[in-house]
């Protein structure tokens, strides 16, 4: 299966909302959040996209495969997350874009896909030239319901880079330093290939998931408060 990431946008969003839910942790305030029923939650989520997109940028990976989107990554600075306020390892850096949520299906490949989800959000905000990306761990399987997804498995984010940044029994926050970036890109890159390898051995040796390239005229000098 041909497996390739491009840069999420409202559209790609509802071409996969239905199979993969809907996550607005964090991503609104807990009054606010709580006010949203069900059936307007997928246009809410729709709604924050547009919004960081509008003053901030790309803020998100889509994967597709087989020309089908079958997962993504969201990322933004702070600034874009007021329910960050609930979580004890609480408040992001200020030097930081936060990886505030990653849905993919579960099944074979999910790590290497995984893995290329982050990958991809490293090559975009090295372009950007952001220092690091934060993210919330938990010890909690996979099988947790969907509002989980916005805590990523610990041992996920130690296996991509991430270290440690504040310790807490439940839920560490992780940091990932991008200055250094381009040495973790070359490792993260060999180990999906083997991970990718296992799962289809006909890959050609040498093949890389293609590079990001930022919109021209897409970003701004800076986040503002949504």
């Amino acid at each position: 299966m041909a497996r390739r990431t491009l840069d999420l946008d409202v559209e790609g969003l509802r071409g996969l909302r239905a199979d993969a839910g809907i996550c607005l942790r964090w991503k609104y305030d807990p009054v606010t959040a709580a006010t949203i029923p069900e059936e307007r939650e997928g246009e809410a989520l729709e709604e924050w996209v547009a919004e960081v997109e509008e003053h901030w940028g790309v803020c998100g990976q889509l994967l597709v495969v087989d020309d089908e989107p079958a997962g993504y990554i969201l990322y933004s600075p702070p600034a874009f997350l007021p329910g960050l306020g609930d979580v004890p390892t609480a408040p992001a850096s200020s030097d930081a874009v936060v990886l505030a949520e990653m849905a993919l299906p579960a099944g074979a490949g999910r790590t290497s896909d995984a893995k290329r989800l982050v990958l991809a959000m490293a090559r975009d905000l090295v372009t950007r030239e952001v220092a690091a990306v934060e993210a919330f761990g938990t010890r909690r399987g996979e099988d947790d319901d969907v509002r989980g997804r916005c805590l990523q498995p610990i041992d996920f984010l130690e296996s991509v880079g991430f270290t440690t940044h504040r310790a807490h029994s439940t839920t560490p926050r992780l940091r990932m330093e991008l200055r250094a970036t381009r040495t973790w890109k070359s490792e993260v890159e060999s180990a999906l290939e083997r991970l990718v390898g296992a799962v289809r051995p006909a890959m050609k040796p040498g093949l890389r998931p293609p590079a990001m390239k930022p919109e021209a005229g897409g970003l701004r000098s800076g986040p503002r408060a949504p």
